[in-house]
Formats: structure tokens, C-alpha cells, sequence
């Protein structure tokens, strides 16, 4: 399984847009939204190419 670590900067943009997501879209759809990104570096870190 691949592995994948986040900057402190990344980590605060991440911040931004979970919270940008909860005041726009809610906080269901924000949780489901910030999942999926988590869901894709997962797959990226195990299918890099």
C-alpha cells in the first residue's frame, strides 16, 4: 500500500477548503468531499503512473 504525508501548508489548505465546503455546501456534503480527496491521494500514492 502506498503512503502519502501532507505539508503543514497542504494540511491548512485542506482546513480552508473543508470549511469553504460546510459553508457552502453544508457539513454532509463537506465530510463526503474532503473523504474523497483522502480517497484519491490513496490511490495515487498506490498507482503513481
Amino acid at each position: 500500500m502506498g503512503r502519502f504525508r501532507i505539508t503543514e501548508d497542504a494540511k491548512e489548505d485542506l482546513r480552508r477548503i473543508y470549511r469553504y465546503g460546510v459553508l457552502t455546501f453544508g457539513e454532509a456534503q463537506a465530510d463526503r468531499y474532503y473523504d474523497n480527496l483522502f480517497e484519491r491521494f490513496s490511490q495515487i500514492a498506490n498507482e503513481p503512473c
